[in-house]
């Protein structure tokens, strides 16, 4: 009798678990889902507020114009021609940008230049995490 009542209580704990799991699983995934929509939403203003920022402080060279845009907001800012080489990188010296790859066949770059902007989340080997990343075509 004994064996049963062990059966039956680990089918039950087997499906109660199983039915807990799956929804939590999918409610993870969808928040997961909703901020990174949020946190693209934002990025898209930042590089289109930022696009306005450069038209209106001309006088600032791109490396100083992304350097205090980065630093008004807590962002990184990377400035690339349309041939993909780095202008300027928030928090780098031109020596050091002029040392970096080529972003031309970034995914975000590669969309943005088939339509208006590109998004891309991607693995930062060099930060250790994922980035949500932004281009905006100009």
């Amino acid at each position: 009798m004994l064996k049963i009542r062990q059966k039956l209580f680990l089918t039950l704990l087997l499906l109660l678990s199983f039915g807990l799991l799956t929804p939590t699983f999918f409610i993870n995934r969808s928040i997961d889902d909703e901020v990174k929509e949020e946190i693209t939403s934002r990025l898209l203003s930042h590089a289109n507020a930022f696009a306005l920022f450069l038209t209106s402080n001309s006088e600032l060279s791109l490396s100083d114009a992304s350097d205090s845009y980065a630093n008004a907001t807590n962002l990184r800012i990377t400035l690339i021609s349309s041939n993909g080489k780095v202008l300027g990188e928030s928090g780098l010296g031109s020596n050091e940008v002029s040392k970096m790859d080529n972003h031309l066949t970034r995914p975000e770059v590669l969309q943005a230049n088939r339509e208006t902007f590109g998004v891309a989340t991607r693995y930062s080997t060099t930060l250790k995490k994922e980035f949500i990343y932004v281009a905006l075509k100009n």
